[in-house]
């Protein structure tokens, strides 16, 4: 089937060229006004390829892997010695979006790719190339420079030395592990609304380097091409259609959005590990039906050598319908990367019950005679009925144990909206509760990935950051993957980083660095890959959304995407805490939010935290720290630095009575009094008094033995 703005532009062409006479038609197709195919396909072509249509259609003047007309020698009145600043052009190619040279930049002394743009409207390459320039990615070609020089719209680009991605055919390995990395330089882009819309090989170049070969996403020149009024249209047939997602071909399909470059990606991967092209078709026409109306090539039957799991993988990302597909490019990548680590992998292959019912949605009146046939051999398939007993013991063992951990994680939270009370009884039942269902996870089959995650939601309300986060990960890497999953997982594994961090401080300087460095490998930059899983998608939670911002130090998207959740649900404690902990950093980005403070040091962050976190340790520690640093903006000897100081000695206190055992808040607490005898020299005698009474209530707890007597006596000498 041929989009209907594509077949009205052959159509036109075809009169044009006087292979038709008359006025169009109503309803006229392309098939029945002209009967040889041949023709048919070189029409359809060369619609295609026009580029100064009233529409402005922008396309690449060739396709990599398809048997049509391929590019027609450059002209040698293409060659140009010199363009605006740049020097010693040499003409690399051309085609439908423009020419590209080899220059010589004598402003920072470095060669360039300068592209010099053409067609009807070149407005938009510009516009997507200032996008692109957002684009800080290893994997990315970096945009140096857009502009005008002579009436003429240019890109200087980075010029990177390298062959196409199927040069590495012969090393799967290797080919994976680059389009992982591509597809992560992807993912980057998505991230700034950008879609790529033409991956292929041939824009995936890989170039050696010191650290080995390294794969760069190249051309987004197609990402201009789609706007609201293509979308009103019908849509255009965009980037290369070997690779093109159904969505591309005929956008009445489904709306572009990164879910096809993944699909791109996949069938790239596919065509540079078999050496085949996903579709096997004589022609365009049967081509773009194929694409529209059949499922791809599998990778098994292309070559049976290829492992199981990586066959999945790519079905997962080439599947016919957007919902289907990984939510992210960054997904597809991390599914990639738990291949080549050996890994359990998200995907898994369709087993002919769920081809079956694909198949019955194509096929319902067909389906529809055959379903009883279909249900007689399900159930033939089904197991055993003691399989299927212990299965329901075990997943009603789950359910219980969910439901009591459920139960004491909402009175925690309660407790926590509360005036602070001392939590150990609660948290003791909770602690058994979590190791029973740790004793039964090795009988709980499939169903132990729910179980880890069970637990790392309770190990969590126990602020206990290890085990939470080994469980969140046994969990994710079982496959337990959803959007709240992954905020869950990103946080647990971003709190364990600061945790472990914070432990590591007392190392010696090398043990210290090597830590560190460990750190960041085993649960930093995982924890950042996973929150960025649905970035960019309707998936994406806006808790999640603030602390992928975080990571990329943009503040301004932590308060957005902050008040967002808390607009949602006002109670969310969590997002209360991250903005006032944010503001500490970036003040100038919360007062551009709204979040400035108030001639008392208060803001509205501040103001719900109080509200919401009262019985919570955690959000106690953080207002402590947030009035000990509003302190210090006080004039010295003021009545407002001390009513300052005194809220986080107060704030210090209740978390105290809420973690009585725990040595952290002691400390916080006598550094405080410390830092205040200092502050207020004439109130001096008074915080000493403070730190005393704190020393010897802290006296009574066993378990700050060693921390009481690491501050000293408790009777104020």
């Amino acid at each position: 089937m041929i989009p209907d703005s594509l077949e009205a532009r052959a159509l036109a062409l075809a009169r044009r060229k006087g292979l038709l006479a008359g006025a169009p038609r109503p309803g006229e197709r392309l098939a029945s006004a002209l009967q040889d195919p041949g023709l048919r396909d070189q029409l359809l072509w060369e619609a295609l390829r026009e580029d100064a249509t009233a529409d402005g259609a922008t396309y690449p003047a060739s396709w990599t892997g398809g048997a049509w007309p391929p590019l027609q020698a450059a002209d040698p009145g293409l060659q140009l010695d010199r363009f605006g600043p740049y020097e010693r052009l040499e003409l690399l190619g051309a085609g439908g979006q423009g020419r590209v040279y080899r220059a010589f930049d004598p402003r920072l002394r470095r060669e360039v790719a300068l592209k010099l743009l053409q067609g009807a409207r070149p407005e938009d390459h510009l516009r997507e190339a200032r996008a692109q320039a957002q684009v800080e990615h290893r994997n990315v070609c970096r945009i140096y420079e857009v502009g005008e020089a002579e009436g003429q719209p240019y890109l200087a680009m980075q010029l990177i030395q390298g062959r196409p991605l199927t040069a590495w055919r012969q090393d799967p390995r290797e080919a994976v592990r680059l389009l992982r990395d591509a597809a992560e330089g992807v993912h980057a882009a998505h991230r700034h609304g950008l879609l790529h819309l033409d991956l292929k090989p041939s824009n995936l170049l890989v170039s050696e380097t010191e650290a080995g070969p390294a794969i760069f996403v190249t051309d987004f020149g197609l990402a201009g091409a789609v706007d609201e009024r293509d979308a009103e249209e019908g849509g255009k047939p965009l980037g290369s259609p070997p690779f093109c997602a159904p969505e591309q071909v005929d956008r009445n399909r489904a709306p572009l959005d990164p879910r096809a470059d993944v699909y791109g990606l996949g069938a790239t991967l596919f065509a540079v590990l078999t050496g085949r092209l996903p579709f096997q078709a004589s022609s365009l026409t049967e081509l773009m039906d194929q694409i529209q109306r059949q499922a791809p090539l599998r990778l098994r039957a292309a070559d049976p050598a290829m492992p199981r799991d990586l066959e999945a993988i790519l079905g997962k990302a080439m599947a016919k319908d957007p919902e289907d597909r990984y939510a992210s490019a960054l997904a597809f990548a991390d599914d990639l990367d738990r291949w080549l680590k050996g890994m359990p992998i998200a995907a898994r292959s369709l087993a002919w019950p769920g081809r079956a019912m694909k198949w019955a949605r194509r096929n319902p009146l067909t389906a529809g005679s055959l379903g009883l046939l279909l249900a007689g051999a399900l159930a033939a398939a089904a197991v055993s009925a003691r399989s299927a007993a212990r299965h329901r013991r075990m997943r009603a063992l789950l359910q219980t144990f969910s439901e009591d951990m459920r139960t004491l994680e909402l009175r925690l939270f309660a407790m926590r909206m509360l005036p602070p009370e001392d939590q150990r009884p609660i948290r003791a039942d909770l602690r058994l509760r979590l190791q029973r269902i740790e004793a039964a996870l090795p009988e709980m089959g499939d169903l132990a990935p729910a179980g880890h995650y069970a637990l790392g939601i309770g190990y969590r309300s126990l602020r206990e950051w290890e085990p939470s986060a080994r469980h969140f990960k046994a969990a994710w890497d079982a496959g337990f993957r959803s959007p709240e999953s992954a905020e869950a997982t990103g946080i647990a594994f971003g709190i364990l980083t600061t945790v472990l961090t914070q432990q590591a401080a007392a190392l010696p300087a090398a043990a210290r660095a090597e830590a560190e460095a460990r750190i960041q490998r085993e649960w930093a930059e995982p924890g950042r890959r996973i929150l960025e899983t649905y970035a960019g998608t309707p998936e994406e939670t806006p808790y999640a959304a603030a602390l992928e911002a975080y990571h990329r130090k943009d503040f301004d998207g932590v308060f957005s995407h902050c008040l967002d959740a808390v607009h949602r649900q006002p109670w969310q404690v969590a997002a209360w805490r991250f903005m006032v902990s944010c503001s500490m950093q970036d003040p100038a980005a919360a007062a551009r939010s709204g979040l400035a403070p108030d001639a008392d040091g208060y803001s509205l962050a501040v103001r719900r935290l109080e509200l919401t976190g009262p019985g919570d340790s955690v959000s106690q520690d953080v207002l402590g720290a947030y009035w000990a640093q509003a302190a210090q903006t006080a004039a010295p000897g003021s009545a407002a630095r001390h009513a300052r100081l005194e809220r986080a000695f107060a704030a210090f206190q209740r978390a105290r009575v809420i973690d009585p055992d725990q040595a952290y808040p002691l400390e916080r607490l006598l550094g405080l009094c410390e830092d205040a005898e200092a502050a207020e020299p004439a109130r001096a005698a008074a915080w000493q008094a403070a730190r005393t009474r704190v020393l010897q209530e802290a006296a009574r707890e066993p378990a700050l033995a060693e921390a009481v007597r690491a501050a000293g006596p408790t009777d104020g000498r």
